[in-house]
């Protein structure tokens, strides 16, 4: 499985909102900033950069010489390892909260079926919404409450984003989504969520589900997909947009201006994963060997 089908699957960042015109008509801010390369010292194929909290400690994942996916935590400058311990063909780390709980999720067999997971104070505890099917759970987003966002496949291996509130799994649906669904990926501290969902053609786009009320999110430099990933405290959110070659760019929305994130050493794919209150943003980018690469982005 590559890792844009695996975003693809997981699709694959409000306290300071902007009206629905003006996230349908922005402007485009220039890109800017310092782009750190992020690289597990156990990775052979790949770091995946996914989370980051108010500390600056990042989450993620990466692939070894054998193609297992392992779990990362960096603190300090440090990587330390974790696997979820009923994992078999690896672990994934995807959010972080301010008091260090991380969600992600695990493969359970060589189908790459899933079930997610919470990391609290080393002790695993595995996420399943009760609607998933055998395809299984993916945990993506934590806020410092202790809300949950991720998605499942049901029975029929159709697609929806959840909720998990004080124990409460709720679906999220966009309801502009087709039969090909939605996916929940980031939640911040006042409970807004953002994600992505298929149209009934299959055309992607991001959404903001704010105070029960969603939003579509669609880079105007899109030509193949707009994919929401993350949201911070300020309501400022990144993703992923596809353009009219298939290249893959970060991005951006910031008070209704979009701004593209290209990692300078990135050659064809750029993805925003998650970001801080601080605007600090983590990601990952694809070199011209085909490794990835994670990334930090210091505004």
């Amino acid at each position: 499985m590559t890792r844009m089908t695996m975003i693809r699957m997981v699709a694959a960042c409000a306290a300071v909102l902007v009206s629905v015109n003006a996230w349908q008509n922005p402007a485009r801010a220039s890109n800017a900033g310092t782009y750190t390369t992020l690289d597990d010292p156990s990775a052979t194929y790949a770091t995946f950069a996914q989370g980051i909290n108010a500390k600056g400690d990042i989450a993620g994942g990466y692939e070894d010489s054998n193609h297992y996916l392992h779990g990362f935590l960096l603190r300090k400058g440090v990587y330390t390892t974790f696997d979820d311990p009923s994992a078999t063909y690896g672990t994934s780390a995807w959010g972080i909260n301010a008091k260090g709980d991380i969600v992600g999720y695990y493969y359970v067999d060589s189908q790459y079926h899933t079930h997610g997971f919470l990391l609290h104070k080393g002790v695993y505890t595995t996420l399943d919404d009760p609607n998933a099917g055998i395809i299984g759970t993916i945990a993506t987003g934590i806020n410092n409450q202790g809300d949950i966002v991720g998605s499942y496949a049901d029975s029929s291996n159709n697609s929806y984003g959840f909720l998990l509130h004080q124990g409460v799994y709720t679906t999220l649906d966009d309801p502009n989504a087709g039969v090909f669904g939605t996916s929940a990926t980031g939640i911040n501290n006042q409970g807004d969520i953002v994600g992505s969902y298929a149209d009934s053609s299959n055309n992607s786009y991001g959404f903001l589900l704010h105070q029960g009320v969603y939003t579509t999110l669609d880079d105007p430099r899109a030509t193949y997909g707009t994919f929401a990933e993350g949201i911070n405290a300020k309501g400022d959110i990144l993703g992923t947009y596809d353009d009219s070659n298939g290249y893959a760019h970060g991005f951006l929305l910031r008070k209704g201006v979009y701004t593209t994130l290209d990692d300078p050493n990135a050659v064809g794919l750029t993805e925003a994963c998650g970001i801080n209150a601080r605007g600090d943003i983590v990601g990952l980018y694809e070199d011209n060997s085909g490794y990835y690469h994670g990334f930090l982005y210091t505004p």
